[in-house]
């Protein structure tokens, strides 16, 4: 197995994969929890590659505009 192979299974999304609830990132990560929604977050993704029930973040301006069309559960953004 080549190393892109192995990280390529590592990403591969499991059933029995555990989540956590947007609350409890923001915990872990000392970041504050906007808006009444607490979804659960199985997985981790860019931006535009998200889907529901992942987590992906902004950490440029030039990727702002993606928040719009973003399929994903959470975004974590930078104060």
């Amino acid at each position: 197995m080549t190393q892109h192979d192995s990280a390529t299974w590592a990403l591969e999304p499991r059933p029995d994969a555990p989540c956590l609830l947007l609350s409890e990132v923001a915990r872990i990560v000392g970041g504050e929890r906007v808006g009444n929604a607490n979804p659960s977050l199985t997985g981790v993704a860019g931006i535009r590659e998200a889907e529901a029930g992942d987590l992906t973040f902004v950490a440029q301006r030039r990727y702002a505009p993606f928040l719009w069309t973003t399929r994903a559960s959470a975004v974590i953004i930078g104060r």
